[in-house]
């Protein structure tokens, strides 16, 4: 795990200070660990008693800089320095942490190519194991592009969505970028699935906020919460 604190205060847990290495939260929940959280991390309705903080907005800022700073380092250390980076994001769920990601990447290199899919995987959250296309993206033939996807749990959806890349839309090189990796979810012929770049490593939880939904709710909120 990389450097900071992890704490917690009536079962909500937050990360404190810089990370710059992928963050394995699958154990702190049973965790006795103290601390203090300030009131301004807490942006969930007074009413929803039954959601609990799981990466205050603080955390999901500094992992999302340092993510970008290791695909930056990446893109200069390649012979690729010179191409424009794509920037495939999955839409909804995807939308605030692909915007902040190419927001930062563009104040370090310039401007970049930002664009989205569209699948449909699942009904009322449930998975139902059809994807499809409704929304495809653009023209990425010959082009070393990077999917900024919100969270992986199952790989069935990510496995589909690369090899639909290269093989239908005639990519050079795809590479995956999570927020969150639901690693304990995946399914035994996705096990090889190569998550190149993780924001957080998480436990098979139901999770929300930071654009991903409840109901088609909560995509709003700042921090990422989850239902016990």
């Amino acid at each position: 795990m990389g450097r900071g604190k992890i704490v917690m205060v009536k079962n909500m847990y937050t990360l404190q200070s810089t990370f710059t290495n992928t963050i394995d939260l699958r154990n702190i929940l049973t965790e006795e660990v103290e601390g203090i959280i300030t009131k301004t991390e807490l942006d969930i309705p007074k009413n929803e008693n039954d959601n609990h903080l799981l990466i205050s907005k603080g955390c999901i800022s500094e992992r999302v800089k340092a993510i970008a700073d290791d695909m930056l380092h990446d893109y200069i250390q390649s012979k690729k320095k010179n191409e424009t980076i794509y920037l495939i994001q999955v839409l909804e769920g995807a939308r605030p942490f692909a915007a902040d990601l190419a927001l930062y990447m563009t104040k370090k290199i310039g401007p970049l190519i930002l664009d989205h899919v569209t699948l449909k995987s699942y009904k009322d959250n449930i998975s139902t194991g059809e994807i499809r296309i409704e929304k495809d993206c653009c023209d990425i033939r010959g082009k070393n592009v990077h999917i900024i996807e919100d969270l992986v749990d199952t790989g069935r959806t990510m496995s589909w969505l690369v090899n639909y890349l290269l093989k239908e839309k005639g990519a050079n090189s795809v590479k995956i970028c999570c927020l969150l990796d639901k690693r304990d979810a995946r399914l035994p012929e996705f096990s090889n699935l190569k998550i190149d770049y993780t924001g957080f490593i998480i436990p098979n939880l139901y999770v929300f906020g930071y654009g991903m939904d409840t109901g088609n709710k909560m995509r709003e909120l700042k921090s990422i919460y989850y239902k016990k």
